[in-house]
C-alpha cells in the first residue's frame, strides 16, 4: 500500500485522469458528426468479420493436427525407513 502514500503518485494519477478525461472528450466531439459515426462503423464491423475468419482459420488448423501425446513419465517409488535399512 505504499503506492498510495507517495504524493509524487498522486500527482501522477491525477494528471494521467485529466489525460483520459480528454480523450473521451476529443472522441465525443469526433462522434458527433454522422459520417465519422459511420466510418467508425463501418471499421469496427470490419474488424469484428476479420477476426471472426481468423478464429475459424484457426479452429480448423488445431482440428486437422493429430494430437499431441503426453511422454511417457516414470513415477517415483516411495522409499520407506524400512527399504532405507540395509541387511547385513
Amino acid at each position: 500500500m505504499t503506492f498510495f502514500k507517495k504524493k509524487k503518485n498522486n500527482n501522477v494519477a491525477g494528471i494521467l485522469g485529466a489525460a483520459l478525461v480528454g480523450v473521451g472528450v476529443a472522441a465525443a466531439a469526433l462522434l458527433s458528426d454522422k459520417k465519422t459515426r459511420a466510418k467508425v462503423k463501418k471499421t469496427v464491423s470490419t474488424a469484428k468479420k476479420k477476426a471472426e475468419v481468423s478464429v475459424r482459420q484457426l479452429e480448423k488448423k488445431l482440428a486437422d493436427r493429430k494430437p499431441v501425446s503426453k511422454p511417457n513419465v516414470v513415477k517415483k517409488a516411495k522409499v520407506t525407513k524400512k527399504d532405507s535399512k540395509k541387511k547385513a
